[in-house]
């Protein structure tokens, strides 16, 4: 990361970069996931007085942003700051990161820093869930700062940010559904067949797949368009969850979750974790109670982490639906081309992926190598 430049105004460098800045005071089109792009009713933080250049356009050495993150955490969390920070340097761009330590509250306060340091023409965003930043955003576009959205969802109106960086969570889901179902192989009635135990009802025909379904409950709206999905996924092969989700915020959390389920039903089949973390100690509680991850009970995750790649080359893990948290490249590319008056979608969908067990000890220990965190 470079050294902050000293008052670097943002109308002065939209004096040279806004080419087509009449074209983007309309506002940026949505493309999202609908196949008809629908005017965004963003307001350009440029003024449209603003004359037209006549020198180059803005390069990425020229951002000099401001990352907000709610907090500091292993896994999917440390890989997407360090996305930020790794790429800033690489690609010269000054970045500055405020960690709110876990209050909405100081990131608040903290938003605002951003918003009064007349450096920053680029603020990037990780929310807190549930958090309402609308006065933040009226701000800051009051003030000509871009804001980027990233990897979570705001419930305030689009035209008051840039544009969201995030995964389809419901598509993320549905990939997790649809592994379950291979994993289940819902064309052999012995491989779906519920586990036997003392109390335990075995389902009739040996069709019946019992799904326990483990999240932290701590972003709603993300959970709950992933469980939407995995539901849509688990229709083809008939599994079900017969209860609600079990709540865990991490591996020993889950854990114990995940014992305390064993201990009163055996009726399962195969575990939904939104996280490596929650999906390892499902794993362990597992393993204690005399079964086998990946042969007795089938376990799928929404992860991506060196953690989560361990257990599939264990083939503990039998699918990870890889969350992508190296959402800078996007982010920065999308502030460098509203800057320079390209167009910008209001949500650009994070490049996410599927991983299996079966994919072998060969292959999944070279993305293994890719996953750092």
């Amino acid at each position: 990361m470079k050294r902050a430049r000293p008052a670097m105004v943002l109308s002065g460098i939209a004096a040279v970069a806004v080419v087509g800045a009449a074209a983007w005071a309309v506002g940026p089109l949505h493309s999202g996931s609908s196949a008809s792009p629908v005017p965004s009713t963003y307001t350009s933080p440029i003024p449209a007085s603003t004359p037209l250049p006549t020198a180059r356009p803005l390069a990425l050495r020229d951002l000099n942003v401001g990352l907000l993150v709610p907090e500091t955490e292993p896994g999917w969390r440390a890989a997407n700051t360090s996305s930020f920070t790794e790429t800033a340097t690489a690609d010269g761009i000054d970045l500055q990161v405020r960690n709110a330590n876990g209050s909405p509250a100081t990131q608040l306060t903290q938003f605002q820093t951003l918003i009064s340091d007349p450096g920053v023409n680029v603020i990037v965003l990780a929310p807190f869930a549930g958090t309402t930043y609308d006065e933040a955003l009226k701000a800051a576009q009051a003030a000509h700062k871009l804001v980027v959205v990233e990897g979570g969802y705001i419930a305030s109106d689009p035209s008051l940010y840039l544009t969201r960086v995030a995964s389809d969570y419901t598509a993320e889901g549905k990939m997790a559904g649809d592994a379950m179902c291979a994993l289940l192989d819902p064309t052999s009635g012995d491989s779906a067949t519920a586990i036997p135990s003392g109390g335990a009802s075995a389902a009739a025909g040996g069709t019946h797949r019992n799904v326990v379904e483990i999240s932290s409950g701590a972003d709603l709206n993300a959970d709950g368009q992933r469980t939407q999905g995995f539901l849509t996924g688990m229709q083809v092969c008939g599994a079900t969850m017969a209860q609600g989700p079990i709540s865990a915020t991490d591996a020993a959390s889950a854990e114990t979750a995940m014992t305390t389920f064993l201990a009163g039903s055996r009726d399962v089949r195969g575990v939904f974790a939104h996280s490596d973390a929650q999906a390892i100690g499902a794993i362990v509680a597992i393993g204690k109670g005399g079964l086998k991850a990946g042969k007795d009970v089938q376990v799928v995750d929404i992860g991506g982490t060196t953690d989560g790649f361990k257990a599939l080359i264990a083939g503990d893990l039998g699918a990870m639906i890889d969350a992508n948290p190296l959402l800078a490249p996007q982010v920065y590319q999308a502030a460098l081309d509203a800057l320079n008056g390209v167009a910008v979608p209001v949500w650009i969908q994070a490049q996410d992926s599927k991983f299996l067990a079966s994919q072998g000890a060969d292959s999944l220990p070279i993305w293994c190598a890719c996953h750092k965190y």
